[in-house]
């Protein structure tokens, strides 16, 4: 889909066909400021260009104390998430596309379960999860989101 926006003229910005850059000489995104080489090589083209060199998201840390945790899913694609008592576990933010991965860590006195919401599907037609709640447990919850009705998820659990 096409989307039309305005560039102020000496805000930096150059708008082209496939992609957006940062000119030499001006602030990025990011607040850095940039020598012509920099913004070259910090942007891809929208179409065409390969990246190499390996991609890292950002984890999001929570602790889960009982009650409700609500993740919002455009904090991060990934989240650690302590337990400390049982807990259901909330998504916003549902936006189709979004996928990553819920690492959670029970605490050392363990046996603490989560519970998903209604919108989150699991394998082998709505299987439940058999949690592991071990003591200093780590377990990983895949994530998928289909539609704001439909998150795909995946279980795997006790890695010590």
């Amino acid at each position: 889909a096409n989307r039309t926006f305005t560039v102020g003229a000496g805000s930096g910005i150059t708008v082209n066909a496939n992609d957006i850059a940062i000119n030499s000489g001006y602030t990025g995104f990011d607040g850095r400021y940039y020598t012509e080489t920099e913004a070259d090589s910090r942007f891809l083209n929208v179409t065409g260009d390969t990246m190499t060199g390996g991609l890292r998201h950002d984890q999001d840390s929570l602790s889960a104390s009982g009650g409700t945790l609500s993740i919002n899913l455009s904090n991060s694609n990934n989240f650690y998430i302590t337990m400390t008592a049982s807990t259901t576990f909330s998504f916003s933010s549902k936006d189709s596309g979004r996928y990553g991965n819920i690492i959670i860590k029970q605490d050392a006195t363990g046996g603490r379960s989560f519970t998903l919401p209604a919108e989150c599907k699991t394998p082998v037609n709505g299987a439940s999860i058999v949690q592991s709640t071990g003591a200093n447990e780590l377990s990983v919850l895949s994530y998928y989101v289909v539609d704001s009705s439909n998150i795909l998820v995946n279980y795997i659990g006790d890695f010590v």
